[in-house]
C-alpha cells in the first residue's frame, strides 16, 4: 500500500487558464480548498486554515523562486485565493495539503453589460426617489 497523495480535483477551466497563461506569463487567479486534518470536520478551524495556507505559500515560494500577486484567505472556510503566476499554481496544485483547486473566474461570469446606454433625462436627473 502506498502512501501516495491523490490527485488534486482540479476545475478544467483552471486547467485551461493556467495553460493559456503560461504562454504569457499573466497571473491567473484561482480558489484552492485545504485537506482537512480530521476527515470527521468539514475543515480545519480558522487558526489552522490561516497557518497551513502561510506554509503552504512560504513552501511553494522557496520551490518556484516567486510568490503569489495577491492572497485572500477564508479562514472559516478552510480554503484561499490566490492570483498568482502560472507555474506557482502549478507547484501550488500539487501540494499534499490541497484537495480542490479551481477558477476563480469562470466563463460567462463577467459583469452584465446594459442593454441600452443613454443618459437619464433632465426631468429624471439629480431627484430622489423618496416615497411620500
Amino acid at each position: 500500500m502506498t502512501n501516495a497523495k491523490p490527485k488534486v480535483a482540479t476545475d478544467p477551466e483552471l486547467a485551461r487558464q493556467v495553460e493559456a497563461a503560461s504562454h504569457t506569463g499573466d497571473a491567473v487567479e484561482a480558489v484552492f480548498v485545504l485537506t482537512p486534518e480530521d476527515p470527521s470536520q468539514g475543515a480545519p478551524s480558522p487558526e489552522r486554515t490561516e497557518q497551513i495556507t502561510r506554509q503552504v505559500l512560504e513552501r511553494v515560494k522557496d520551490r518556484v523562486g516567486r510568490r503569489e500577486n495577491k492572497l485572500n484567505v477564508f479562514r472559516n472556510l478552510g480554503s484561499f485565493v490566490v492570483s498568482a503566476h502560472p507555474e506557482f499554481l502549478k507547484e501550488l496544485m500539487s501540494q499534499p495539503e490541497i484537495s480542490m483547486a479551481m477558477a476563480n473566474q469562470q466563463p460567462g461570469t463577467e459583469t452584465a453589460r446594459p442593454v441600452k446606454n443613454r443618459p437619464l433625462p433632465p426631468s429624471v436627473r439629480g431627484k430622489s426617489r423618496k416615497k411620500k
